[in-house]
């Protein structure tokens, strides 16, 4: 179930992040772009039966600060949580 989670929320985030990501710099120039990854408050939060989903999500929080870091120059990047 762990592997399950990681790699749909995770997996999936990583490998579209690094296709888009050399699009994004060469447009940036022009008319911008941005990697926008939708997250959960179970990422911050604790929820009963929820652990292998919170943990993706979390890293999912993880892996866009530190794509922010990383490219943040060239493409822009954040999460966002909908509302509980």
């Amino acid at each position: 179930m762990l592997r399950a989670a990681l790699d749909a929320v995770l997996g999936t985030a990583f490998a579209v992040s690094r296709a888009a990501l050399p699009r994004l710099a060469a447009s940036r120039q022009v008319d911008g772009g941005a990697i926008v990854a939708v997250s959960s408050v179970n990422a911050f939060l604790a929820a009963p039966g929820l652990p292998a989903y919170a943990a993706a999500k979390a890293g999912l929080e993880g892996l866009v600060r530190q794509l922010a870091l990383e490219y943040g120059p060239t493409a822009s990047g954040s999460t966002r949580s909908p509302p509980a």
